[in-house]
């Protein structure tokens, strides 16, 4: 009982770290001390395999239970992956450490393979099907982004080694006290490791000089449509666009020069070989010409394959014409009677795609599109950053999921990207932690690369984050707003920028290398 009692602590204390959950941040440097506990008590008493496993994962399901429950809203399923997969892998990960923890005598370079070990896991969990790092550790300090300044150095993974670490100088130092051994040095370490790190980040915010003198005019439309009630059922999609373009001319001036609009703020689907026989997209078209602006706005888009054409591997049959089709989550850029598109690619599992699609192609029309069409969707396989006309500016065309994903938004900076606008659509979460979680995170990335970024929302928090993390003109849930800013070009690329997770490729060197002791010592 004692045991199971630690894992629900551990469980709670994650959670109640979590931005928009407790925001305690604090208490993630000790969130992980009573599974430690828990495992030297297992080990002691020679517990069996499932009373020990089970009581890990109950640890984990409690984190990922309290802090992504509001998935549910948008997905059934989805949230069957998010939080019981989700859970399942952070218990195989920690039982991995258990093993080793067993196996060591309980030696402190069990700690570094769990350090190892579970940075390895998040970022392998940003590639596979079942891709769901909204609860990477390093995530923890999006509302508490002054601490991590240095993540244009390490990337949120870098949190995440910070995390772990101070857990693990913490337990060996409570460990010596409770043995009555010599303890100084350890507690110099967790000194030195709780401060420092802070102490760098403010020393970096204070000396972070602007070096771009050039900037662009943008407008931000949140239109705040339900997409529950309205925006695929009793509100045509002219309406909506309507409402887009009425937002937008309240603060469109001469000086403009790009309006952005959410996710899937065209609802109808657009033919992008035939886009202008859409009128939406001619409405569109019309306005970015009236008042010569260049416009990124979020639409439903399909690729129709002709008989003698290769089909990817999401596309579907058309009946028995022999043909297929593609549909896509897609970031439009209109101006100048021209159109471009860029496909979401980080698809959310068991919402825009069916994970393992090979092996589950027959259950697949069951996957279900926030935006409104069924089953898998398309994707593209490099990233792009669409030019606005008379500017420098090249503008990163971000879609909802895929701003979690640190190094996957430096793909965006190595195409040239000088902005970076986050288009999205989190009335689907309702009013829950959901979208606060979301916009913070955008905050790291905006550290993690130097870029200002521009936030539109259809509803949820609309609004410009500057290069340092700072949010600017919060719009309100549920509400309609336009707002509008000067944006700054900033083209200088961060270490993270061009090394990516590098952190992570360490730590996976250094996995397989733990694993390589471990068994060599065993045979």
């Amino acid at each position: 009982m004692r045991n199971l009692f630690l894992c629900v602590i551990s469980g709670l204390l994650l959670a109640l770290s979590w931005p928009a959950t407790g925001s305690l941040t604090w208490l993630v440097f000790i969130a992980f001390i009573p599974l430690f506990f828990a495992s030297q008590d297992f080990i002691l008493s020679r517990t069996d395999f499932k009373k020990a496993f089970g009581s890990f994962y109950l640890a984990f399901l409690i984190f990922n239970i309290i802090t992504t429950w509001w998935v549910y809203h948008a997905s059934g399923f989805g949230v069957v992956i998010a939080i019981v997969f989700n859970s399942l892998f952070m218990t195989m990960v920690y039982w991995a450490f258990h093993q080793i923890y067993k196996r060591s005598g309980g030696q402190f370079y069990s700690f570094i393979a769990l350090i190892a070990f579970w940075i390895s896991f998040e970022k392998l969990h940003m590639y596979w099907d079942i891709s769901w790092p909204w609860l990477t550790l390093g995530n923890v300090f999006a509302a508490k982004h002054n601490w991590v300044q240095w993540y244009e150095y390490t990337g949120h993974l870098g949190g995440s080694l910070w995390v772990l670490l101070l857990n693990a100088l913490i337990f060996e130092t409570m460990q010596r006290v409770i043995s009555n051994t010599s303890f100084m040095g350890w507690l110099i370490a967790i000194i030195v490791f709780s401060c420092l790190p802070i102490m760098v980040s403010y020393l970096i915010l204070n000396n972070l000089e602007n070096t771009s003198t050039k900037s662009i005019e943008v407008v931000v439309v949140q239109p705040n449509i339900d997409p529950y009630y309205d925006k695929f059922s009793s509100m045509s999609s002219k309406q909506q666009v309507q409402r887009f373009l009425d937002l937008a001319k309240q603060k469109i001036t001469p000086s403009t020069q790009l309006v952005v609009g959410p996710e899937t703020a065209v609802v109808r689907n657009t033919n992008e070989q035939k886009p202008f026989k859409n009128d939406e997209i001619n409405m569109i078209e019309q306005m970015a010409d009236t008042h010569n602006v260049s416009c990124l706005i979020g639409i439903n888009s399909y690729r129709i394959y002709q008989k003698d054409e290769k089909p990817s591997n999401t596309s579907r049959a058309m009946g028995k014409t022999g043909k297929s089709i593609d549909f896509y989550n897609t970031a439009a850029f209109i101006e100048d009677e021209s159109i471009d598109f860029y496909h979401k690619s980080k698809l959310v599992p068991g919402v825009e795609k069916m994970p393992l699609g090979w092996l589950l192609k027959p259950i697949e029309k069951f996957a279900i599109n926030l935006g409104g069409t069924t089953g898998s969707l398309g994707i593209q396989e490099n990233r792009n950053a669409f030019s606005v006309k008379g500017t420098n500016a090249k503008v990163a065309p971000i879609i909802c999921y895929e701003s979690i994903y640190g190094s996957y938004v430096g793909e965006y900076i190595q195409a040239g990207a000088n902005i970076l606008a986050i288009i999205t659509n989190d009335g689907w979460w309702k009013d829950t932690p959901g979208y606060h979680q979301h916009l913070d995170y955008a905050r790291l990335r905006a550290i993690e690369h130097r870029r200002e970024i521009i936030r539109s929302a259809n509803t949820g928090i609309s609004c410009f984050i500057d290069q340092k993390g700072e949010i600017d003109q919060p719009t309100n849930w549920w509400v309609q707003d336009v707002i509008t800013r000067e944006v700054k070009l900033i083209e200088k690329q961060t270490f993270y920028s061009r090394f990516g997770d590098y952190v992570a490729f360490i730590a996976i060197a250094l996995s397989f290398l733990m694993a390589f002791i471990v068994l060599s010592k065993r045979f």
